[in-house]
């Protein structure tokens, strides 16, 4: 299986390339990537993302509140920023950095897997923005 490394360096040079392939169908997207590297704690209030987003942790933990809901993401799972929320995000340095990227995904690609993939009542019942980066435990949370 494909790590999420791969599938971003992949996604990203499609983007750069200004076409990306779903499933034989051609899709202008852009795409976007950055990486968040810092050595000091740091909170930010009141983000709220504009557009869907993945990110992976790969050093150090983040804490995550909306609404009523609070959780502490580390590098064994994958979060998906939904556009529209409002978050309160801590990220804490590890051995003295915290290292993560994030993924933006633009709505009208967003909208083009909705109607290539059927999405089940498990995944639309889901309250968490988290999955585990382990390709085992992820199949198993999807079927």
């Amino acid at each position: 299986m494909t790590s999420l490394k791969t599938s971003i360096k992949t996604i990203t040079y499609l983007s750069d390339t200004g076409c990306l392939e779903i499933q034989g169908a051609s899709l202008r997207t852009n795409l976007k990537i950055e990486e968040i590297r810092m050595h000091k704690h740091h909170e930010i209030h009141r983000v709220k993302p504009l557009m869907p987003a993945l990110c992976r942790i790969r050093q150090g933990k983040k804490v995550i509140n909306w609404e009523t809901h609070s959780l502490t993401v580390d590098n064994n799972q994958i979060i998906l920023f939904p556009c529209g929320y409002e978050f309160y995000i801590a990220n804490y340095p590890e051995a003295g950095l915290y290292l993560a990227e994030m993924l933006y995904y633009p709505i009208d690609l967003i909208e083009k897997f909705q109607n290539l993939y059927a999405i089940t009542d498990q995944i639309r019942n889901t309250t968490g923005f988290c999955l585990p980066q382990n390709p085992g435990n992820a199949a198993n949370l999807l079927i």
